[in-house]
């Protein structure tokens, strides 16, 4: 049985009703996800949730008490720059990660292969205007980490 993935799309600092919405929308549920598990966690998957560093404490908590359900058979992959220390605020949540990874910058010859798999739209940019994006996004974050060394 192969494994589903699915990203779930959430606002800053979400509410718990707002982050129960958006796994909904992510297990494609016709309404919230139920106060338990349900049905939908139970099916092997990957839940990836970008940004996790921008979840507020209660947001966090709510996902932990979702993944410690015995049933449930999705894993939850939290990212973003600093999320490690959101999910540290949680130390209940902060033990239960099977592991904490840290992923180099692609250089630009694996920028192309890797965008056009993270969004469709990015698969119809040519690979010559996407090295151009990136070329464009490197020198910009350069500038404002010699600007700001605390911006960048």
């Amino acid at each position: 049985m192969g494994l589903s993935l699915s990203r779930v799309h959430v606002s800053v600092h979400p509410t718990v009703p707002e982050l129960r919405r958006a796994l909904a929308d992510a297990l494609d549920m016709d309404k919230r996800l139920p106060h338990g598990t349900g049905e939908a966690l139970r099916k092997p998957r990957v839940l990836v949730l970008d940004e996790a560093q921008r979840l507020p404490v209660p947001a966090l908590e709510y996902l932990r008490g979702l993944w410690d359900h015995p049933d449930t058979d999705t894993a939850l992959v939290l990212a973003g720059a600093g999320s490690e220390r959101a999910v540290r605020r949680v130390p209940a949540l902060a033990s239960r990660v099977l592991a904490w990874e840290l992923v180099p910058r692609f250089g630009s010859a694996e920028v192309t292969t890797v965008m056009a798999a993270f969004h469709p739209l990015w698969a119809e940019v040519a690979e010559g205007d996407m090295a151009w994006v990136d070329e464009a996004l490197r020198a910009a974050q350069e500038m404002a980490r010699r600007a700001s060394p605390t911006l960048a």
